[in-house]
């Protein structure tokens, strides 16, 4: 077991709830929590079996602080591998702060951020992959996302790091083999045919899985949509309707939106901050102003773009002139107020603002809604629906390193091909080696768990 001291810390979120839990993790966490525990059986916490419920009250001398429910499950089988005490208290924050102080005062040290997941890793009960997977079954934010996070917290893309990882550390003692017996025999042409082969195809894993990337890192991190337009075109109608809720301020009168207002909504399992600006114009109204800078600015940090025209009127000069600025962007064009006499076809808007993608709806009836979330979706994965057996690369870390790995085993290749030194073919092997073993923790140090872990909650 890797640590000594014993951690607690209030695991569920600060609010009003039925229960709230405090969890104690380390060797002492059994006797520290017996000594505030009175069960209201004569059984000892000491002697209870692992994973059984024990009813009680926690007391301080006299008084009775709180009526709870403890469960102790024992090492190794535990989240952490050590013994785990979880105390399920009242939901209320002055109750549970009250418990984890005096959890605190009789031993315990408050945990740091993701040190319980941090434990679970170091003692070797998740690897680094899992563990990040944590955080993002915790952070997702759609039924997909956190589809992804299980896949990769329940182990098979840790597997497959661990097996490509695997090959290239047999490719490498090959080589290194033919480094020590150097005096007796170089590597035969056969050798190094063989070497190429296996070396091509740990590349083309690789390449798979980044080829999942994108589609994996729009699932875990989810993108910017600004929902840009003239004034008084809907826009926060479309906001208002993509939430299913009253989100913004509605008004005929133009310029009624001045911030930029941001909301997540979930459409075909993407992740998407939907952010409703102000509408783009000349205007001498100096708080309109700022609306328009931070409308553009929105703009020009956005993912997607959905430009919403009124099509019961005709493009505007203005509207043309915008189409120049968004010849870089992934464009959907919503042609609002279909419901009335249209003034604009698909055709003509397609020559005028020089953009392929539209959808007509009404923001105001809900026309056109389900074919404006289809489009969306299509845009974002223009590749097609990710398959359910495939496995997806959602982390951006573990994209750089299989981006270095498969960088160094193509130099390999390379080498591999023009006979090269044999003592060169070693070093990028290791080197891609220890890329893949950056994903999983079997390389790694100190900086990059601390980067990793201190973006978790406290209580995990």
């Amino acid at each position: 077991m890797y640590f000594r001291d014993t951690i607690a810390a209030i695991s569920t979120p600060c609010g009003k709830s039925g229960i709230g839990i405090i969890k104690i993790s380390g060797d002492k966490s059994i006797k520290i929590a017996s000594s505030l525990f009175k069960p209201s059986s004569k059984s000892n916490l000491s002697k209870q079996p692992a994973f059984k419920v024990s009813h009680g009250l926690i007391v301080s001398g006299a008084q009775i602080i709180d009526e709870v429910l403890v469960t102790v499950m024992r090492a190794p089988k535990s989240y952490t591998a050590e013994d785990v005490v979880e105390i399920n208290c009242h939901g209320s924050l002055v109750s549970l702060s009250r418990v984890l102080e005096m959890v605190l005062d009789n031993g315990a040290r408050l945990a740091d951020p993701g040190e319980f997941t941090r434990r679970a890793y170091l003692n070797g009960r998740i690897d680094l992959a899992q563990a990040e997977a944590v955080a993002d079954v915790i952070n997702s934010k759609t039924q997909s996302s956190l589809e992804a996070a299980m896949d990769q917290l329940k182990g098979p893309y840790s597997k497959e790091i661990g097996r490509l990882r695997a090959g290239v550390l047999r490719l490498l003692a090959q080589v290194e083999a033919a480094v020590d017996f150097s005096d007796e025999e170089d590597i035969s042409l056969q050798e190094y045919t063989g070497l190429r082969a296996d070396t091509k195809n740990i590349v083309i894993i690789i390449e798979q899985l980044l080829s999942s990337s994108r589609h994996g890192k729009i699932l875990r991190d989810g993108l910017v949509a600004a929902i840009i337009g003239a004034p008084n075109v809907g826009k926060s109608s479309l906001l208002n309707l993509l939430l299913r809720e009253e989100r913004a301020i509605v008004s005929p009168i133009p310029g009624t939106t001045r911030d930029v207002i941001e909301e997540y909504v979930n459409i075909r399992g993407i992740p998407l901050a939907l952010k409703d600006t102000a509408g783009i114009r000349k205007t001498k109204d100096q708080i309109e102003i700022l609306g328009v800078r931070l409308s553009k600015k929105s703009l020009e940090q956005a993912d997607l773009v959905l430009w919403v025209i009124d099509n019961s009127k005709k493009v505007t000069a203005a509207e043309a002139k915008l189409s120049k600025e968004l010849m870089e962007k992934k464009v959907l064009v919503v042609m609002n107020k279909s419901d009335l006499k249209p003034k604009n076809t698909t055709t003509e808007l397609k020559k005028k603002l020089n953009i392929n993608e539209f959808v007509k709806m009404s923001a105001l009836t809900g026309f056109g809604l389900n074919q404006l979330e289809e489009r969306i979706a299509k845009m974002v994965f223009a590749q097609g629906p990710h398959k359910d057996k495939e496995l997806l690369v959602t982390n951006v870390r573990h994209i750089r390193a299989l981006e270095m790995a498969k960088k160094c085993l193509d130099e390999a290749d390379e080498l591999l091909k023009n006979r090269g030194q044999e003592e060169l073919i070693s070093l990028v092997l290791r080197e891609a080696a220890d890329d893949l073993g950056l994903i999983i923790g079997q390389t790694t140090n100190d900086d990059i768990l601390e980067e990793i872990f201190s973006t978790f909650c406290i209580g995990k």
